[in-house]
């Protein structure tokens, strides 16, 4: 729809069409909604495994049955620990800081259904 949008607002601009400068609002208004949707990260809990989108075409899955704990160390990074006790950091580019919180505490309440089902 974009696409289609940006493009018959193109034909327009070729033409010298004024009815070009009133489609270029909602033109770009759609080309940066779908360039948002396609470079924002986000991180979904399920009830298996977390997965972080770090855009459209790019993410990572972590399963729950291999986290032991979440922590986080004085800069707010947070940081997985595997049950061999490995640690790694989590790469969460682009995904607020408020959200943190709220992210480790879901985190955190799956690991634990996760270890009571086992």
């Amino acid at each position: 729809m974009c696409a289609g949008i940006s493009y018959y607002t193109y034909t327009l601009f070729q033409k010298f069409s004024p009815l070009g400068f009133m489609m270029m609002i909602p033109a770009a208004i759609l080309f940066f909604q779908c360039l948002w949707w396609i470079v924002n990260p986000f991180a979904m809990i399920f009830e298996n495994r977390l997965e972080i989108k770090y855009s459209m075409f790019s993410g990572r899955e972590i399963y729950f049955t291999d986290i032991k704990k979440i922590t986080e160390n004085k800069r707010g990074k947070l940081f997985v620990v595997y049950t061999d006790d490995e640690a790694e950091p989590l790469n969460l580019f682009g995904i607020r800081t408020s959200h943190l919180s709220l992210l480790k505490s879901e985190m955190e309440k799956q690991i634990a259904a996760n270890l009571q089902k086992q």
